[in-house]
């Protein structure tokens, strides 16, 4: 008789970025014949309006869920209920949403919920929700230490398990210059720190220090962009708009050196594949999240606090001694590899996911969202037409 297979269910946003890649290599990469991999994402259509849905390698199925802030939230819960497998399918939990579902109807399902990033949000979730959350999953030392400080009664279930990343081939070209890649979804996201660059530029260029710059991005056209570095690109600054992420690793191979200067961040994906490839990550330090894999002056170079000054340094160290990149890019390259292997990484993931659904607590209905108006008895047609009209005034 063949054993029935355990039904896995990941949750996304539609937002794209770092989390989605985790998703896709975990399922590339899957290998264990008792897991079947399948997707949800969760829409809201009023923020995203035309979403397309990314073909992924080796889920089963894909399905799309639009919702709206303004549906009363039971109801919403439920239709999205309506999507799973089965009840007892694992519900693989990267953002809030589903966590909702299960907390307020008080499903029965295996939960996991990785922890992406070392900042407020992801704890907050964690913490609101655990107790239907059967295991945590972190993805590094630094994110799972501080989730057992804030949760106790986690250290037996909270796991550091780090993320599938692709293979990548190495770039053994050795640059007599600095080439920089920067590349975000929206350049206008605050956080992402885009304004840093053309300042970064002109103080490097005082100085006699020549930097070829890779930019990437939604949000602006290239005559805005020109306006905000306060002159005409030249055949050192190159725009490329937004790339997909097919596109990636042929934008990145372009340079040997990779800047991130978030204000914030989780645990950057892009930092992963740039090193692989033999790239040298220059970010900002994000509360030792990276510490594992950036390794100050041996692996990458970071900076406090996004400070000017210490960017400034470290492009001029570069600069005015080349092949230090050429020396770090094969440290850089055989530690990512070696710290994110797809295939042992995703296993390691696996067992954690045949193991939960063996061993689950026992989930009350708890309501963690809404206001008066989200009631599990009040009709979603009034919800919708009183939450209208508030709009409106």
């Amino acid at each position: 008789m063949i054993p029935k297979k355990i039904k896995v269910v990941h949750f996304h946003n539609g937002t794209g970025g770092g989390v989605l890649s985790v998703i896709k290599n975990l399922l590339k990469y899957n290998n264990h014949p008792g897991i079947e991999n399948h997707i949800i994402y969760t829409i809201n259509k009023d923020v995203i309006t035309n979403y397309s849905k990314p073909i992924i390698e080796g889920a089963v199925s894909q399905k799309v869920f639009y919702y709206s802030s303004n549906w009363n939230f039971y109801y919403t819960c439920r239709q999205l209920a309506m999507l799973l497998p089965d009840d007892k399918a694992v519900i693989v939990a990267h953002d809030w949403l589903e966590l909702g579902m299960v907390s307020n109807l008080g499903l029965q399902n295996p939960v996991v919920q990785v922890l992406h990033g070392n900042h407020k949000y992801y704890y907050d979730l964690a913490y609101k929700h655990k107790s239907i959350v059967d295991i945590f999953i972190c993805v590094s030392s630094k994110i799972n230490n501080n989730l057992i400080q804030k949760i106790p009664d986690s250290i037996n279930s909270s796991f550091h398990l780090k993320a599938p990343v692709s293979f990548f081939k190495k770039n053994d070209i050795e640059y007599d210059h600095i080439s920089c890649s920067y590349f975000v979804s929206d350049l206008r996201d605050k956080n992402k720190n885009f304004e840093i660059i053309p300042v970064l530029d002109s103080i490097l260029l005082s100085k006699g220090i020549i930097v070829r710059w890779q930019i990437a991005g939604d949000g602006y056209s290239l005559q805005s962009l020109q306006s905000i570095w306060n002159k005409e690109f030249e055949d050192r600054i190159f725009y490329y708009g937004l790339i997909s992420n097919s596109n990636i690793e042929s934008f990145i191979i372009k340079s040997n050196v990779i800047l991130l200067p978030s204000f914030f961040e989780g645990f950057p994906i892009s930092i992963v594949e740039a090193m692989k490839m033999g790239v040298i990550p220059i970010i900002n330090d994000w509360n030792g999240a990276t510490d594992e894999l950036v390794i100050h002056n041996e692996t990458g170079f970071k900076v406090s606090n996004n400070s000017i000054e210490e960017y400034v340094d470290v492009f001029s160290k570069i600069a005015f001694n080349i092949k230090i990149l050429n020396e770090m890019s094969v440290q850089a390259s055989e530690l990512a590899n070696r710290l994110f292997d797809p295939i042992k990484n995703t296993s390691n993931f696996n067992q954690k996911i045949m193991h939960v659904s063996d061993c689950t607590k026992k989930k009350s209905p708890s309501k963690k969202y809404g206001s008066l108006l989200d009631h599990p008895l009040i009709p979603n047609l009034l919800v919708k037409t009183v939450r209208y009209i508030n709009d409106l005034f």
